[in-house]
């Protein structure tokens, strides 16, 4: 039985998709709610697993709390998102305590196992938990296998940049390098464009749901996509989902050399100064081909370590199960 957190791409990623399709290869029987459930009818469903995704409030702590009394299921709490480090000013803390580190130690007393992204995350919950396991974060094919993208339709370069949640603020990395190369290329923004850069921006797309999205993305001819990312305590722990999905519809990147983005896949890392991010810009404008090229390996690499195969499921069942 599995919480996620509704409307959320990773919680969709690490916990619905990949319960869906192990109920679809009769691995197990799951039901997925939003809310938990009154203690009676988790009694009576009997789970062998409970599946909770980054949810640290008080009364969830209670809720397991008491379930640990009527239910000798597993519990399992998955994290994509290192709450502690989240910026004082984000627009998410409204719906957190107030001492996140605190609620995210109360919540952990309560679990049997903990599942993070990546090493950074797992070293940061070693001394919050005792059985901390790794579990990438991967594209479902059934949403993101088979997209096509197309290239060269435009005048100019069609060069892409995806506001996700609390990636905002990082539009300041290259905010100066979109008005100085408005002149080269078309610039594409998805779901935010501040007011001071609509003057250059060609296009601008509302954001959709999770479920569109991967039509959306692929559906946007981009030539070429840019991901900055800050370097700091909320970031280095954080997925490199980004360039999966601009990878499975075979867009080339350019992105920030930081620590979630160090990885094998085929993308031009730059230093978040204005000036690296031009001269990586131009580079690949003045040659378009190679930079295809670049989308093209892209593309391979993430259909092949990117997206959750039916060969991995047995895995990934198993660290949401006692050993």
């Amino acid at each position: 039985m599995a919480f996620p957190e509704r409307d959320r791409e990773e919680s969709n990623l690490r916990l619905v998709h990949p319960l869906n399709m192990m109920k679809e290869a009769a691995l197990i029987d799951a039901r997925i709610r939003y809310h938990p459930l009154g203690y009676a009818e988790v009694a009576r469903y009997a789970p062998d697993t409970l599946l909770l995704q980054q949810q640290v409030t008080p009364l969830v702590q209670e809720w397991l709390s008491r379930i640990k009394v009527i239910s000798p299921a597993f519990t399992v709490f998955d994290m994509s998102e290192y709450l502690p480090a989240l910026a004082a000013n984000a627009a998410a803390r409204e719906h957190l305590p107030k001492d996140i580190l605190k609620a995210l130690r109360d919540t952990l007393a309560c679990v049997d196992r903990v599942i993070v992204p990546g090493e950074v995350m797992a070293e940061a919950c070693s001394t919050l938990h005792a059985d901390v396991r790794i579990m990438a974060t991967r594209l479902s094919p059934a949403l993101w296998s088979g997209l096509e993208s197309r290239r060269g339709t435009g005048k100019k370069p069609r060069v892409g940049w995806v506001s996700h949640a609390g990636n905002k603020t990082e539009l300041e990395i290259i905010h100066k390098v979109i008005g100085q190369m408005a002149h080269r290329v078309d610039w594409i923004f998805v779901g935010y464009c501040p007011p001071s850069l609509r003057q250059y921006v060609a296009e601008y797309h509302i954001a959709v749901t999770p479920e569109q999205y991967p039509r959306q993305l692929a559906s946007l001819n981009l030539d070429l996509a840019l991901v900055p990312r800050a370097d700091n305590a909320w970031t280095r722990p954080l997925s490199a989902l980004p360039l999966l999905e601009l990878g499975a519809c075979g867009i080339p990147v350019i992105c920030s050399d930081v620590v979630s983005f160090r990885n094998d896949f085929t993308v031009t890392r730059v230093e978040n100064k204005a000036k690296a991010w031009r001269d990586a810009l131009e580079m690949h404008v003045q040659e378009l081909e190679a930079t295809w090229r670049m989308g093209d390996e892209l593309k391979a690499q993430i259909c092949q370590q990117g997206m959750l195969q039916n060969n991995m499921l047995e895995g990934t069942l198993r660290l949401w199960l006692p050993d």
